[in-house]
């Protein structure tokens, strides 16, 4: 009976070995989570920075080909807009005046400057060919401004 008690007492070396696992297990945890973290950084840093400094200027609006329905088209020509639609500062703003012609597609819409403004031209021409009616009923478009990495017009609510 008198091996029992004994082994059952917390002597100081059980406390400190069992304190010194405790703390092993510990530093390894905030290690771990460490390293994970600057992973994370890491990476969300490197996206971060591919979305800013990414060259869009090489924006590629793709020309139709083949049989198009004229709503697939039309969509297709709103989202080459939309995607050409960038900006880190004022300068980089530009007008691509539609109307006449165009206006089936607004009378104007903000895009950045070194997008080449042909290719909507051409893919819009193609549309008009098939798709619709001349109308040009359009005021002058405002002077564009850099906000939120957006072309938008200078003084007006967006």
């Amino acid at each position: 009976m008198q091996e029992v008690a004994r082994s059952s007492r917390v002597t100081p070396i059980y406390v400190f070995n069992t304190a010194f696992k405790l703390n092993n297990i510990a530093r390894r945890v905030t290690r771990y989570l460490i390293v994970v973290a600057g992973l994370v950084l890491i990476v969300l840093g490197y996206v971060l920075y591919n979305y800013y400094n990414t060259d869009k200027s090489s924006l590629v609006i793709n020309q139709p080909t083949g049989d198009f329905t004229c709503e697939d088209l039309y969509d297709e020509i709103e989202n080459d807009i939309d995607n050409a639609n960038y900006c880190n500062t004022d300068t980089d703003c530009e007008i691509l005046m539609l109307g006449g012609w165009y206006v089936d597609f607004g009378c104007y819409h903000f895009i950045n400057k070194d997008v080449d403004q042909e290719q909507f031209f051409r893919k819009m021409s193609i549309y008009k060919e098939k798709c619709s009616q001349v109308i040009n009923e359009c005021a002058p478009s405002p002077d564009a401004k850099c906000e939120l990495n957006r072309c938008v017009p200078k003084g007006g609510n967006n």
